[in-house]
């Protein structure tokens, strides 16, 4: 390549940063990203995780009708475990006994990206490797999607073979329809990222004297150490994004009782969240989202301690909560 297409490349600070590393054990993870691969004429499926402080893949085999039942079976635990609702469980379980071939696989993994699984990082016993003339062990990066109990390779072979044949439904010719089960990829997040910085734009342009702070921070990479400090700093994971540091309540002085807060509110709380993120079904029940279901009881807690609080779905409706809470953005003065 010439220096001028080197030069075209923009390699952004993202892509600069030190990756931490998962230490031996086993580590609660957020998938990010999938993809189906080749080695040797065999295939596989290789599935992307990170947390707070570091970042590292899991490849599941497909190459033998073995390898491809605990590889299935695997992504079926994520999905499963990652619901609530008993419907869309059993709704998971019959779309993947209706897999034919890698395609349909491919589709039901690409369902993981943001769900919560479980990372194991370990030393092989039976394989080993040759560095800098010395002999060392292998490792095995695993995926679960219950936290695995057993430690012995030994243990992880019995459970394997422990797992039960899934029967084959009556209705396996019939389409199932999974629009329903929540899919938060990475599409949605880099949305979510981009509404974050539309939104504190919005507040920096038109109400400049307005404090306010968003938590878009917390899902920036950090050290080990960083990650374990910050963990200590936070009260629950479900605080919402921005805070508005601009009471409305009106203020009454009484003689006798002291400052009396009257109607309004303490301050504004929005979770911000991605246009096309479904919150609630069409009965006005909220979606099997463990997650979501968190932040909601957050919301009403900080609503019972006087702050006014809400999801905010898409640019239009926050900008419309804050207008609203807010009061229209005055115009600015021009000078002659």
């Amino acid at each position: 390549m010439t220096q001028e297409e080197l030069k075209n490349i923009v390699i952004t600070p993202e892509e600069t940063k030190e990756s931490g590393y998962f230490e031996f054990g086993v580590h609660e993870v957020k998938i990010t990203k999938t993809k189906i691969g080749k080695h040797d004429d065999r295939p596989y499926a290789e599935i992307f995780v990170e947390n707070d402080s570091a970042e590292d893949r899991a490849r599941l085999w497909l190459h033998t009708p073995d390898t491809r039942r605990i590889s299935i079976d695997t992504v079926r635990r994520i999905l499963v475990h990652n619901q609530e609702d008993e419907n869309i469980k059993q709704k998971i379980r019959e779309k993947i006994l209706q897999i034919k071939n890698l395609a349909d696989f491919a589709v039901l993994l690409e369902k993981t990206v943001g769900c919560t699984a479980w990372f194991k990082v370990s030393e092989d016993e039976d394989r080993t490797y040759e560095k800098d003339g010395k002999v060392k062990k292998s490792i095995n990066r695993r995926i679960y999607g219950y936290k695995p109990k057993f430690e012995s390779p030994e243990e992880q072979t019995e459970a394997k073979a422990e797992v039960a044949e899934p029967e084959t439904p009556e209705n396996f010719d019939e389409p199932v329809d999974l629009s329903d089960i929540p899919f938060y990829g990475v599409e949605m997040i880099k949305k979510e990222e981009t509404l974050h910085l539309k939104v504190c734009d919005y507040l920096r342009k038109n109400y400049p004297n307005v404090l306010f702070r968003t938590d878009f921070s917390s899902g920036m990479k950090m050290t080990p150490g960083q990650a374990a400090k910050h963990k200590k700093f936070q009260k629950s994971r479900a605080w919402p994004d921005l805070f508005i540091a601009k009471p409305t309540m009106k203020i009454e002085y009484n003689h006798y009782a002291g400052e009396q807060f009257l109607d309004g509110y303490a301050g504004l709380f929005l979770e911000l969240k991605a246009e096309g993120v479904k919150l609630y079904k069409k009965n006005g029940e909220m979606v099997a989202n463990k997650h979501y279901r968190e932040q909601a009881e957050m919301l009403d807690r900080l609503i019972e301690s006087g702050y006014y609080a809400r999801f905010a779905i898409g640019y239009d409706e926050a900008i419309r909560i804050i207008t609203n809470y807010l009061g229209e953005p005055k115009p600015k003065k021009v000078e002659f």
